[in-house]
């Protein structure tokens, strides 16, 4: 199964949610799962997934009210 796990405060960070998560993630992993992290970078502009491929948030958050705002 594919699992996208969304993080709001950015990754890797050393509090007690981002440890649960890291453990919830390796466990998936070690289960056969697919798993992939979305969240903040560390200077709070980005959106990424897996520390990896970046997202402007702004850009982002433009397009998504863009495409969902009822007119």
């Amino acid at each position: 199964m594919k699992i996208l796990m969304a993080y709001y405060r950015y990754s890797p960070h050393t509090n007690g949610p981002s440890s649960y998560i890291d453990i919830l993630k390796k466990s998936l992993e070690a289960k056969g799962h697919t798993v992939n992290l979305l969240s903040h970078d560390k200077k709070w502009l980005n959106i990424q997934i897996d520390n990896q491929q970046t997202a402007d948030k702004y850009s982002l958050k433009c397009e998504l009210i863009r495409r969902y705002q009822p007119t």
